[in-house]
């Protein structure tokens, strides 16, 4: 929750309130009747661009339903195979990504204008990839699993839905805390490929993208009394060091 006279100042001094409003699916204002409309949109924007499509919600004199606590988040009873997009939010994303090339853009060629400086906004970073085919549940193991050994802190969201052998599997990582996958009634839609929506503070997003290729990885039934097959084995250890040098680096 966010103080509306006090939110933006809030956020400059406690970094503890930006990871927890990048981590989250609803936002509260409290004191929302105390400031003017300016103010507010002031803060949906920077709540935005720290976590796009997030959902906002106002409390007014103390007045609030909790139920919109207790209901908020995918994993929440109730949810639908439709309401996927505006979970994932991956439109919003891409739009804040374009927002900040834009803003950095600017700031190589300022100009006379005005421009406020929140320095722990510059470093988290949101942004959507796409794996195209299908996904075999150990490639989606060794990449949850790995994620959530070498990529630390600085991890501090990501959320998406995964074609595991043509079945919507939801994934939902908090930091170090990886929700159970959890499979949809159907697809909610056409699309196929798997999108991921990744929220990080520090890390660079070729990094992570690279990381996909644990995604593609399949086991291969032994043959010739093989324990583990050679080509495999080099390309798990490949994926490893990669996982390991994004983390170093």
């Amino acid at each position: 929750m966010l103080d509306a006279l006090n939110g933006q100042q809030q956020m400059d001094t406690h970094f503890q309130s930006i990871k927890q409003i990048a981590v989250a699916d609803l936002v509260l204002i409290s004191k929302a009747d105390l400031v003017n409309t300016a103010i507010l949109d002031d803060l949906g924007s920077r709540i935005n661009q720290l976590n796009p499509g997030v959902a906002v919600e106002l409390v007014n004199q103390g007045s609030f339903d909790p139920s919109r606590i207790l209901g908020a988040g995918f994993d929440a009873g109730g949810k639908r195979s439709a309401d996927v997009d505006s979970w994932l939010s991956e439109a919003a994303c891409e739009a804040v990504a374009r927002a900040r090339d834009a803003a950095a853009e600017c700031r190589h060629h300022p100009s006379s204008g005005a421009h406020i400086h929140h320095h722990h906004d510059d470093a988290v970073q949101t942004f959507s990839v796409r794996h195209r085919g299908v996904v075999h549940p150990a490639g989606l193991k060794l990449w949850l699993d790995l994620l959530s050994v070498f990529q630390g802190p600085g991890l501090l969201r990501v959320k998406g839905i995964v074609n595991v052998e043509e079945r919507p599997i939801l994934v939902n990582f908090v930091q170090r805390a990886c929700h159970p996958p959890l499979e949809l009634d159907a697809w909610p839609s056409d699309d196929r490929s798997t999108r991921i929506v990744f929220i990080t503070y520090g890390l660079e997003p070729e990094d992570l993208k690279t990381t996909l290729e644990a995604l593609d990885f399949k086991p291969v039934r032994r043959q010739e009394n093989k324990l583990i097959d050679p080509s495999d084995f080099n390309r798990f250890t490949g994926i490893l060091a990669r996982f390991r040098g994004s983390k170093t680096d």
